[in-house]
């Protein structure tokens, strides 16, 4: 599938459209339009600040049209100052949501950098534990050795202690 030259008519799920989709739904031209995979970007930035969230967006907002006329100004749901995230998953959300769809990243930029940040984040931090907790180890007994190896399904890094598997996030 030719991601740049695949298209999609129709609108989907409200809370999930992205701003061209909500203007030409607007002028009712929702039918005849032709989006493509960006929209489905778009649409994974609410899901990625559902996930951080826990909620759906636009809690107080009863109408979707006012929704949709938000969206088209440049409008997104509120990020909340008590929410954690990982440095760079908020970056990452807001290049997804970008007004413009052709300055979105594609899929396959989001996986690299969601990749990158699973690595930033969970291996290395995973290391450390596995390095700690096993280091007792190496003193009583044989040898523990962190390793590195390349997985077959693509270039991620897991790492093992005596078969101990750290990944936490399989691909």
């Amino acid at each position: 599938l030719d991601t740049h030259t695949h298209t999609y008519t129709g609108i989907g799920t409200p809370i999930y459209m992205a701003p061209e989709i909500c203007l030409s739904a607007s002028k009712r031209q929702s039918k005849t339009a032709r989006y493509g995979p960006p929209v489905d970007v778009y649409a994974f930035s609410i899901i990625m600040w559902q996930s951080m969230h826990l909620s759906l967006p636009w809690p107080n907002v009863r109408f979707m049209h006012k929704i949709h006329a938000m969206v088209v100004k440049g409008g997104r749901p509120e990020f909340r100052k008590d929410v954690a995230a990982l440095l760079g998953f908020v970056d990452l959300m807001e290049s997804c949501w970008h007004q413009d769809p052709l300055k979105r990243p594609t899929f396959r930029e989001t996986l690299h950098t969601i990749t990158e940040i699973r690595e930033k984040h969970y291996v290395k931090s995973s290391r450390r534990h596995l390095r700690s907790k096993y280091s007792a180890l190496s003193d009583n007994g044989p040898d523990v050795k962190v390793t590195e190896k390349k997985s077959r399904r693509d270039s991620s890094v897991d790492s093992n202690v005596s078969g101990v598997s750290t990944e936490l996030f399989p691909v």
